[in-house]
């Protein structure tokens, strides 16, 4: 996958770069938004599901779960087209 790529987000094209600063276990993003910079990754919770995750916060929060169903779908669309 390209390390830096764009996805529509509320109605404008958005760059998406991967974190060279996250973890082996984790997919970590830094995402160029207008008002700033949102560095999100997907972590996996004590039941096994998958969450994005505010890499700030620690917290899932619903613009990081807005943004990395958005990636995640980037990446299959992607995938398919190989």
């Amino acid at each position: 996958m390209k390390k830096e790529f764009t996805i529509e987000y509320k109605g404008r094209q958005v760059v998406v770069e991967q974190d060279p600063h996250s973890r082996a276990n984790e997919k970590g993003y830094i995402v160029h938004l207008v008002d700033g910079d949102l560095h999100i990754h997907v972590k996996e919770d004590t039941e096994g599901a998958n969450r994005w995750m505010d890499s700030h916060s620690e917290q899932a929060t619903p613009e990081a779960e807005e943004i990395g169903e958005l990636i995640d779908l980037y990446v299959v669309q992607q995938h398919e087209q190989l």
